[in-house]
């Protein structure tokens, strides 16, 4: 089979044509898996496991509202307990003392929507190399024997809350645009738009 053969082969790929083949006058300087309307059917989309944008939308959703529980969850901590100064006996007493550690921003707001942090409120990528400077010495029994605000135990667990927030804001985004297929189809439109002049002048194989 001729190269001009095997060329009109690969336009006859399913793309937004509904299967058919491409008319002569239609034909494109090269074959193509992505359609303009991301909603149209095309090859690309029944080889992979997409997710409609609605989902898509959802799940972050869920993830905001995942990230401002966690942070809601530190910060309780830290107004509630880390930055009290209780007597010995009281509960949650740990000896704690110095001045009030900062709290965690959210970046979000009640509403969901994107929001600047305060002054005074640390950020998600900042946060544990602020606290570290809170860590106190302790007792066998977890007790401050200095100046202090947290335990070396409470900050682990403090600083595993922030990265797990940190994980969940930074990398499911561009893992969801995996899921819905927008990574790969712009990769696709990338190389059909940039890198695929037409198979005749590139490909000079001639297939028998």
């Amino acid at each position: 089979m001729k190269m001009e053969k095997a060329v009109k082969t690969f336009e006859r790929v399913n793309t937004s044509k509904g299967g058919r083949a491409i008319p002569e006058d239609q034909r494109p300087d090269c074959f193509f898996f992505v359609a303009d309307d991301p909603h149209t059917e095309t090859t690309l989309s029944s080889i992979l496991p997409c997710v409609d944008e609605q989902t898509t939308n959802q799940t972050l959703a869920q993830i905001k509202v995942v990230i401002n529980i966690i942070v809601t969850v530190v910060n309780t901590f830290v107004y509630a307990l880390a930055n009290t100064n209780p007597s010995p006996g009281q509960n949650f007493y740990y000896n704690q003392s110095r001045p009030p550690m900062p709290p965690l921003c959210s970046s979000f707001d009640s509403n969901m929507e994107d929001r600047e942090c305060g002054t005074w409120e640390l950020s998600i990528e900042n946060a544990s190399s602020v606290w570290e400077s809170y860590i106190c010495e302790v007792t066998k029994s977890d007790v401050c024997t200095m100046v202090g605000r947290v335990t070396p135990e409470i900050y682990k667990q403090l600083v595993a809350a922030v990265n797990e927030s940190y994980a969940l804001e930074h990398y499911t985004p561009p893992l969801l645009s995996f899921r819905d297929c927008n990574f790969v189809r712009d990769m696709f439109e990338s190389i059909t738009s940039d890198y695929c002049p037409p198979l005749e002048r590139n490909l000079r194989v001639d297939l028998k």
